[in-house]
């Protein structure tokens, strides 16, 4: 694990979340390590993120984050993630997102959810799985 948090100085850069009331730390730190291997910089934040000390956090870094990426499991704390991107957009309107997790997969009602979400917040992306988190990070990085 040490020798994946050796990034080079100049590589992406990416905060990694759950938002309000998740209190899950597993897929997180699942998602940092995929993007160590694809060689961005990670902080991990964690569980249960409050919004306001998110926006201090990437206020007080040196450099604006590439890409945030947050994670939601309950269906019931879709609002918060809606909440969250509307504050954060707000503040960093060009700041790409990544948004995952059970929350927004499986029935229709998470479709649709995902839907207005991408259609409200262009810098908002949707990733469903690991694979697909591997390459929007290589895209990202070459495009970049």
């Amino acid at each position: 694990y040490l020798k994946l948090q050796s990034a080079k100085e100049n590589c992406p850069e990416v905060i990694i979340a759950c938002v309000p009331n998740e209190q899950h730390d597993i897929g997180t730190m699942i998602v940092a390590n995929v993007c160590s291997v694809a060689g961005w910089k990670t902080d991990l934040l964690g569980a249960n993120t409050p919004t306001r000390d998110l926006l201090t956090y990437i206020d007080q870094r040196k450099r604006m984050p590439d890409l945030l990426a947050l994670s939601i499991t309950l269906p019931a704390n879709r609002v918060l993630l809606e909440g969250d991107l509307a504050t954060i957009t707000a503040k960093f309107p060009h700041l790409n997102i990544l948004v995952g997790g059970q929350a927004l997969e499986g029935n229709e009602n998470a479709i649709r959810f995902v839907e207005e979400l991408l259609a409200k917040y262009p810098v908002v992306h949707h990733v469903q799985t690991l694979d697909e988190l591997e390459h929007y990070l290589i895209t990202f990085a070459t495009a970049a």
